[in-house]
């Protein structure tokens, strides 16, 4: 999944023509769905939900108000991973963001777990770590579930692996003044590359044919103004969720 992904194909038709090849081709040989919404507008209750296929009202994770160590997952939820190891598969995480430790409880159901602190350090989920995991496991059944972090703000940080020589002046000048949709645009085009890298290893490897992608995002970003940070105006629902 990809954190904070508004559907690229919308953005493309609506603001503008960015470029996504990758994401693209996947389309073609998919199915894809052009009005589909998250069942949240944040993070924590929408991944629960891509784990177990219940809406927040069922599941009841996701309560930011809460204390992270008060939240856990209920051991009464079945889990996709759960299901999934019944039948023989491996099953993997790979994910970032404190709220995602294991010790409460994200890592239930999945016999390897790795959890960066933050999402824009340099141990953060790329695609070079889910392709290290599919090369160890190639001759197994794998499941692998993994959150992607380059279009969550700030959208950019001091690490290499968030590519900063890659922004542009004009992008960074347009989004201090409160128009973060170049820098945006910017980023989905870097999540795009991550995505070509594991399906170029995929093909190369002929293990693509084999394998099932589900690309998500668990909420998306209304694009300014319709979206006012500084105010905290609530976002727009086509772009957000």
């Amino acid at each position: 999944s990809g954190e904070s992904l508004t559907d690229p194909f919308y953005i493309k038709k609506n603001y503008n023509n960015i470029s996504f090849p990758n994401i693209e081709k996947l389309a073609s040989d998919s199915i894809r769905y052009n009005r589909s919404y998250s069942i949240g507008d944040s993070t924590l209750p929408t991944v629960m939900a891509f784990k177990t296929g219940l809406f927040p009202s069922q599941h009841g994770f996701g309560d930011y108000s809460k204390p992270v160590y008060e939240d856990n997952q209920s051991e009464d939820i079945i889990t996709i991973a759960s299901l999934l190891k019944e039948q023989g598969f491996l099953t993997k995480s790979i994910s970032s963001y404190p709220r995602f430790d294991p010790l409460y409880g994200w890592a239930v159901d999945f016999d390897s777990y790795y959890q960066s602190e933050y999402p824009y350090i340099s141990d953060a989920p790329d695609a070079s770590r889910v392709i290290r995991n599919f090369e160890s496991e190639k001759e197994q059944d794998l499941f692998m579930f993994t959150h992607i972090t380059r279009t969550h703000g700030p959208f950019l940080s001091g690490d290499n692996n968030q590519t900063p020589n890659r922004i542009k002046s004009e992008e960074l000048d347009s989004a201090m003044n409160d128009n973060f949709l170049p820098l945006y645009s910017s980023q989905i085009q870097v999540f795009d590359e991550q995505i070509g890298q594991i399906i170029d290893y995929l093909k190369r490897t002929n293990q693509y044919d084999n394998t099932m992608i589900v690309l998500v995002g668990d909420h998306g970003v209304a694009m300014p103004p319709k979206w006012d940070f500084k105010k905290n105006t609530f976002a727009h629902y086509e772009e957000h969720v």
